[in-house]
């Protein structure tokens, strides 16, 4: 609401402004007195904590070979920049990159989709290459084949 207040304050005095507030939302309401002593707050440490991680988290983001951190090595990162442990966390770091829509890059691993069989043999070949059915319902083969997603899923593709 106070964003509200703000972004209309210029044009309408804050006294009507939170009365039709008050008259509008079922929500809750503000009162002039109210809103000017939220102005007048000075900024908490943990917002001014906040605020400079939101700035800095983006300049480190920046770099090349640091595009692809994630919260946890970003958090390292800030630690190994002289910024003390105690006061940034690796919650505060991940809440701040997940506001800013910044995100490490997964390195991803490949499905293990069998087993491997313990004779070097491997798996005997029924069909002996031959995919063409003399009658219906006489020769049955199936693929499976995971397929890696943009996002980082994967996506089981099946042919019968």
């Amino acid at each position: 609401m106070v964003a509200y207040v703000n972004e209309f304050k210029s044009r309408f005095r804050v006294g009507p402004i939170c009365r039709a507030l008050a008259e509008s939302l079922d929500c809750g309401f503000i009162t002039p007195r109210g809103y000017r002593m939220f102005k007048a707050r000075p900024v908490s440490r943990m917002r001014a904590r906040h605020e400079a991680l939101a700035r800095d988290i983006p300049e480190i983001h920046s770099d090349f070979f640091m595009a692809v951190y994630g919260y946890g090595k970003m958090h390292a990162r800030l630690i190994a920049q002289g910024r003390d442990p105690a006061e940034i966390g690796r919650d505060q770091v991940m809440n701040v990159m997940r506001e800013l829509g910044v995100q490490g890059v997964g390195r991803g691993r490949t499905p293990v989709t069998t087993k491997p069989t313990k004779d070097t043999g491997g798996r005997p070949d029924l069909v002996e290459r031959k995919f063409k059915a003399s009658a219906p319902n006489r020769l049955h083969v199936a693929d499976i084949t995971y397929v890696r997603m943009t996002d980082g899923c994967f996506g089981c593709v099946k042919f019968l």
